[in-house]
C-alpha cells in the first residue's frame, strides 16, 4: 500500500511537470488533437482559430478562439447539411478536470463561454432547437443532442456577456433579443444547480432572473426535467411577451412585477379533471407546483374560455397552484383585486381543491377562506373556472358578508353531495331562502358541523330568519346571543 501510494504521488507530479514545462508552454502544437477531443464528444465537426494554454491557481486551463461547432460530414439528418455552421463561440476558456487523466475523456472542471450569440427557436412542427438540434423529440442519428450533453456533463459551465436569441414561429412576433445575458450551471450527484440574468427589450421588460436545481435526463433522445426553480420578471408587459412566446390566453394583457416559486415534473401526467374546464390546468403543464407574488396593474385576464374576461385594475399578493393526483388546488394569500368596474375585494384568502370529479362516488372538493367579502366574492365568480354547479348554487343563495377562518368540505358532486362538513366563523352573513332551504341575514356567529349534524354560536344583532315554508314572513330578532 505504501509504495502504491508513493507510485501515484510520484505519477502525479510527473504529470503535473509535463503539463507546466511541455504541454502548455507548446499548446499550439497539441491543437489538432485537442479539437478532434472536442468534436468526438460533441458530436459534431469543430475548428478554432487560435488555442493558448496556462495556470488557473492549481488547475492548467486552456483558451480557445474562435470556435466553431457545424454539422458533420456523415451527417444523415433530414434538415441538416453536412458542415453547416450550427454555433460560433468567440471565445472558450476551461479549467482542465484532473479525472480527465485518468479517466481517459476530454473534462473539465469548469467552461466559459464568453460573448457567445446563442439561439433557441420553436419551429412549426413544434418542438424546440438548440443548435440545430430539437431538444425534445427523439433523435434522428446517433451523434444528435451530443453537444448539448457534452455541456451538461461538465462540472461547471458559465456563460458571460452572451446575446440570446428567442424564435418562436408559431406566434406571428419577430425574435426577440435578449443581452448581457450571464448563465451560471453546475452539475453535482443530485442534478444542475443553475442561475440566469438577462436584459430583455425594453418594450418586454426591465430585468429577468432565473435560478433553480433540476434534475436532466435523456430518454428516446428527448429531455425531461424535474426539480424547482425560481423566477423573477421586473416591469414585464405581458401583452408584448404574448407577441414573442407561447403564453397561455389566460394572461391577455398587464403590466408589473412578478416573482415565481415552480416545481417541474415533465415525467408526470397531466391530471384529469372531469366535469370542468381544464385549459386553465393545461397550460400549466410541466408545472405541477407555483407559488406566484404579483403585483400587476391594467391587466386583462380569461381563465378559460367558458368564462368572461376580467378586466383588473389592480391585482397584488400571492397566487397557488398545486397538482394532485386526480385533481388540483388553486389558492391565494392577501390576495387584493380591484376591477376596471369598480369591484374590489380586500386583502383574503381561498382556496379551491376538487378530486376525482369523474364520477360522483369518488369526487370530493373543499373550499376554505379568511377574510372573504362574499357579495365581492359571487359578484367576481363569472370571470373564474369554477363549475357551473358551483356558480348555480351561488346565484340562487347569493350569500353576502364576511367570512373568516372557515371551510367546507364535500363528497361526491356539491350540488347533491353524499356528505360534507363545515367549520367556520362569519360576520353579517346572509343567504337567500331557496326551496326547503332557509334565508337568513344579519347572522354574526360561529357554524361547526356536517350532514348529520352541528352546532353554531350566535352573537347578532338585527337577525332576520326567512322560512317560506311555514311562515309568512320573516321573522325577526333585535338581538340573539
Amino acid at each position: 500500500m505504501f509504495w502504491a501510494a508513493i507510485v501515484v504521488s510520484v505519477l502525479l507530479v510527473t504529470i503535473v511537470l509535463a503539463l507546466k514545462y511541455f504541454v502548455l508552454p507548446n499548446v499550439e502544437s497539441y491543437q489538432g488533437d485537442i479539437i478532434s477531443r472536442v468534436a468526438a464528444a460533441s458530436g459534431m465537426d469543430v475548428s478554432a482559430s487560435a488555442i493558448r494554454g496556462g495556470w488557473s491557481g492549481f488547475r492548467p486551463y486552456i483558451e480557445l478562439e474562435n470556435v466553431v461547432f457545424r454539422e458533420p460530414a456523415k451527417s444523415t439528418a433530414r434538415d441538416r447539411v453536412a458542415g453547416t455552421e450550427a454555433l460560433r463561440l468567440p471565445r472558450l476558456h476551461a479549467s482542465l478536470s484532473w479525472w480527465s487523466l485518468l479517466i481517459g475523456q476530454l473534462r473539465f472542471a469548469d467552461v466559459s463561454l464568453i460573448g457567445p450569440e446563442l439561439a433557441l427557436s420553436r419551429r412549426k412542427d413544434g418542438l424546440l432547437y438548440f443548435a440545430g438540434r430539437a431538444l425534445n423529440a427523439p433523435r434522428e442519428e446517433q451523434d444528435d443532442g451530443r453537444l448539448v450533453e457534452w455541456l451538461l456533463e461538465q462540472s461547471g459551465l458559465e456563460i458571460q456577456r452572451a446575446t440570446f436569441a428567442w424564435t418562436d414561429e408559431l406566434t406571428p412576433g419577430p425574435s426577440l433579443q435578449f443581452t448581457d445575458v450571464g448563465v451560471h450551471i453546475e452539475k453535482g450527484l443530485s442534478g444542475h444547480v443553475f442561475g440566469l440574468t438577462a436584459t430583455p427589450p425594453a418594450a418586454l421588460a426591465r430585468l429577468i432572473e432565473m435560478r433553480g436545481k433540476l434534475r436532466l435526463q435523456k430518454n428516446e433522445g428527448r429531455w425531461w426535467a424535474v426539480g424547482s426553480m425560481y423566477a423573477a420578471a421586473t416591469d414585464t408587459n405581458f401583452a408584448e411577451l404574448r407577441v414573442h412566446m407561447p403564453v397561455s390566453d389566460t394572461l391577455q394583457a398587464g403590466f408589473g412585477n412578478v416573482r415565481t416559486w415552480i416545481d417541474i415534473d415533465s415525467t408526470a401526467s397531466l391530471p384529469k379533471v372531469a366535469g370542468m374546464a381544464v385549459a386553465p390546468i393545461a397550460a400549466f403543464d410541466p408545472i405541477r407546483a407555483i407559488t406566484a407574488d404579483v403585483s400587476l396593474v391594467n391587466t386583462r385576464a380569461q381563465l378559460s374560455p367558458d368564462v368572461a374576461t376580467l378586466n383588473i385594475a389592480r391585482l397584488a399578493g400571492r397566487i397557488e397552484y398545486k397538482a394532485q393526483e386526480g385533481g388540483f388546488t388553486i389558492g391565494s394569500k392577501a390576495l387584493e383585486l380591484r376591477t376596471r368596474e369598480g369591484v374590489t375585494l380586500p386583502p383574503a384568502d381561498f382556496s379551491l381543491t376538487m378530486l376525482n370529479q369523474s364520477s360522483a362516488a369518488t369526487a370530493k372538493g373543499e373550499i376554505t377562506g379568511s377574510g372573504i367579502d362574499l357579495k365581492v366574492m359571487s359578484a367576481l365568480l363569472e370571470y373564474f373556472p369554477v363549475p357551473k354547479d358551483i356558480r348555480a348554487i351561488t346565484g340562487r343563495f347569493g350569500p353576502r358578508g364576511v367570512v373568516r377562518k372557515s371551510s367546507l368540505a364535500w363528497s361526491g358532486y356539491l350540488d347533491k353531495p353524499s356528505s360534507f362538513r363545515i367549520n367556520g366563523a362569519m360576520t353579517d352573513f346572509a343567504m337567500n331562502a331557496d326551496g326547503n332551504t332557509p334565508g337568513i341575514s344579519g347572522f354574526t356567529g360561529t357554524v361547526e358541523g356536517d350532514d348529520k349534524g352541528g352546532k353554531f354560536t350566535v352573537a347578532s344583532k338585527a337577525l332576520q330568519l326567512d322560512i317560506p315554508n311555514l311562515m309568512r314572513a320573516p321573522l325577526n330578532f333585535d338581538s340573539l346571543d
